[in-house]
């Protein structure tokens, strides 16, 4: 899977109260804005349709087993996302914390499994 395939959520990982839903990015961010615009329609589609199968209880139908667990997207890239990325990742972040997704948390690792916490 990559983020290409919208319709499908790459990898669920489950670990003790918390469950992972992974988003797979391997395109590189190139400052060209017309390239990066186009990569970051795409992450943007692709997370939509995780924050669907979170919002709409999809996910706890299919895997009842997540259902009183803590559930995060856990971005990994192979690239640091840039700015424009990362201020999209954060506006998400602050959006869904003001609406019944508040729940849902957003994380982003990159390639050598460093942690993008600060936007």
């Amino acid at each position: 899977m990559t983020i290409y395939d919208a319709d499908i959520i790459d990898m669920i990982s489950t670990n003790g109260n918390s469950v992972d839903l992974v988003l797979t990015d391997h395109l590189e961010w190139t400052d060209n804005k017309k390239e990066d615009l186009e990569h970051l329609d795409l992450l943007v589609t692709k997370l939509k349709k995780y924050i669907a199968v979170y919002e709409t209880g999809v996910l706890f139908e299919k895997r009842p087993e997540t259902k009183d667990k803590k559930i995060a997207i856990r971005i990994v890239t192979k690239y640091c996302p840039n700015r424009m990325a990362a201020k999209y990742i954060s506006d998400l972040r602050d959006f869904l914390l003001q609406t019944d997704c508040k729940k849902l948390g957003i994380d982003v690792y990159w390639r050598d499994h460093r942690y993008l916490e600060n936007y």
